[in-house]
């Protein structure tokens, strides 16, 4: 069991803030259902589209999923690598891979 404590947004409080409050008392299992419904589309939004390929374009995106990671407590000591198998979530250049194959 977790309890959440929202803390009223106001004008100058950026959205990114509150959420990354309320990500950090998350289980694994909480975390990794909501990082895939609300984050995770907005990065693969018209992948098949735009698909990056300058590896600056690929490295800002994989930033926000390594960023995202850390903010679960229990594997945040661990490499980007290791919290993507511990949390059994696959590279975001793996998707967009995967994504692409007919």
């Amino acid at each position: 069991m977790f309890f959440i404590v929202k803390r009223r947004q106001t004008e100058h409080t950026p959205c990114w803030v509150c959420l990354k409050e309320i990500f950090t008392y998350l289980t694994e299992k909480a975390f990794v259902t909501l990082y895939k419904s609300l984050v995770r589309c907005h990065l693969e939004y018209a992948n098949s589209v735009w698909n990056p390929h300058r590896h600056g374009l690929i490295k800002d995106l994989e930033k926000v999923q390594l960023r995202a990671t850390k903010l679960v407590l229990t594997v945040k000591h661990l490499m980007y690598k290791e919290r993507l198998v511990q949390l059994k979530l696959p590279t975001l250049k793996y998707r967009r891979s995967r994504g692409d194959m007919r």
